[in-house]
C-alpha cells in the first residue's frame, strides 16, 4: 500500500512540475497586445505606471482587458470604457491636430495625466466641449495603468476567441468530472475506484494546464489521495486497487429487453416516503463513504412494512418505472431480514 502512495505522490509532483513549466512557457511567449483578465475585485486603473497618478476609473474581478506594455510592477491597457480622453481646443481645428505633437490627457486641464500624443494631420472625433478643452474619441494609442498583479495573462488578442473556446470547453469538462465524482464518492468505501478519480483530474490537467480549473483539479487530486488513504486504513488487507486494464464488455439492449421489467435487489434503510401518496409507500436510503442517497421507491400495496420502518434490509424487486430524478420505482417481490438481524444503520 506505502508503494501505492508514493507512486501516486510522484505523479502528483511531476504534474505540478508540468503546469509550472507550461504556466512559465506561456509568459516566456507572450505578445502585445494580449487580452488579460482582471483577478481583484476592485482595481484602480491609473493615469500613470505609478500611485501617484490619479485614478481614471475601477476594474471589476473577471474583467478582460486589452494590455499593450508592461514595467516590472505596471502595465498598460487600452483606455477602458468609461474613461475620458481631452485635448486643449485650440489645439484642434477643422477636427485635425495643427500642432506637431500635441497630448491627450485624462481630463479638461494641464493637470490630468497624458494618456497619449497626437501628431500633426491627425484626424479626431469631438465628442463634447466646455470652451478651452474638449473630449474626443480616445485615439488607438491611448491607455491607461494598472498595477501587474492584479492583470491574469489569457492569450494574444489574435488568439483570444479560440482561447475563450478553449474556457468555455474545459468549464463543461470540469463541471463533468465533479458529477463523475460525487457519482463515484456516493458507493461504499470498497467500491470506490480512487485511482481513476485521480487519473482523470490528471488528464484533466495535461489538457488546460493554465485555466483556473487546473487549480481545482490539483485540489481534487490531494483530497482523493487522503480519501485513499483513509480507505486503505479503514479496509486494511482488503483494499484492493481496481485492474485499469480491465475493460467492461459492451452490453447491447434490444428493444425488448429495455421494454421487460428487471428484478434486482437492493439494501437500505427502510423510510417511509414524507409525501402524500396512494398506497403503502416506502423507500430505500443507501449510504456511501460521504453520501446517502435514495435507492428506490418501494411500492407493496399488499404488504405492510410499517413494522420495518428505520430498519436495513434486502429486498428483491421488478422495476416498473423511474422517477423525474431517474430513482427507480420498484415493485415488492421478496424481503430478506437474515443478514441484518441486530444491524445499526
Amino acid at each position: 500500500m506505502e508503494k501505492i502512495v508514493a507512486k501516486f505522490s510522484v505523479k502528483i509532483f511531476l504534474i505540478s512540475l508540468v503546469v509550472l513549466l507550461c504556466s512559465q512557457n506561456v509568459f516566456a511567449e507572450k505578445r502585445f497586445p494580449y487580452m488579460g483578465r482582471v483577478n481583484g475585485s476592485r482595481v484602480n486603473v491609473r493615469g500613470g505606471a505609478g500611485l501617484n497618478f490619479g485614478i481614471l476609473t475601477q476594474l471589476k474581478q473577471g474583467e478582460d482587458v486589452v494590455i499593450i506594455e508592461e514595467t516590472d510592477e505596471w502595465c498598460k491597457m487600452k483606455l477602458p470604457h468609461g474613461c475620458s480622453a481631452w485635448v486643449f481646443a485650440k489645439l484642434i481645428k477643422n477636427g485635425k491636430v495643427n500642432r506637431d505633437t500635441i497630448n491627450v490627457r485624462s481630463g479638461p486641464g494641464s493637470n490630468y495625466a497624458v494618456l497619449a500624443n497626437l501628431l500633426r494631420g491627425e484626424s479626431v472625433f469631438v465628442l463634447d466641449d466646455i470652451g478651452e478643452w474638449v473630449k474626443i474619441e480616445p485615439p488607438v494609442n491611448a491607455g491607461a495603468w494598472a498595477y501587474k498583479q492584479y492583470i491574469t495573462y489569457l492569450a494574444p488578442v489574435d488568439d483570444y476567441q479560440d482561447w475563450l473556446k478553449k474556457e468555455k470547453k474545459a468549464q463543461v469538462e470540469f463541471k463533468e468530472l465533479e458529477a463523475f465524482r460525487k457519482e463515484e464518492l456516493f458507493k461504499s468505501i470498497e467500491d470506490i475506484d480512487f485511482e481513476l478519480l485521480i487519473e482523470k483530474y490528471e488528464t484533466f490537467i495535461e489538457e488546460y494546464p493554465t485555466f483556473p480549473e487546473t487549480k481545482q483539479a490539483e485540489n481534487r487530486i490531494l483530497d482523493t489521495k487522503a480519501k485513499q488513504e483513509v480507505a486503505m486504513k479503514t479496509l486494511g488487507p482488503l483494499y484492493q486497487p481496481k485492474d485499469r486494464n480491465l475493460k467492461p464488455e459492451k452490453v447491447i439492449i434490444t428493444k425488448e429487453k429495455e421494454r421487460k421489467p428487471k428484478e434486482k435487489s437492493y439494501s437500505g434503510k427502510l423510510l417511509k416516503l414524507k409525501k402524500e401518496v396512494e398506497g403503502n409507500v416506502y423507500y430505500l436510503k443507501s449510504s456511501g463513504f460521504l453520501f446517502s442517497r435514495k435507492l428506490c421507491i418501494l411500492k407493496a400495496d399488499n404488504v405492510d412494512l410499517s413494522s420495518l420502518e428505520n430498519r436495513k434490509i434486502t429486498i428483491l424487486g421488478k422495476e416498473i418505472s423511474r422517477t423525474k430524478g431517474n430513482i427507480p420505482i420498484v415493485e415488492l417481490l421478496d424481503i430478506d431480514l437474515k443478514d441484518h438481524i441486530g444491524e445499526d444503520f
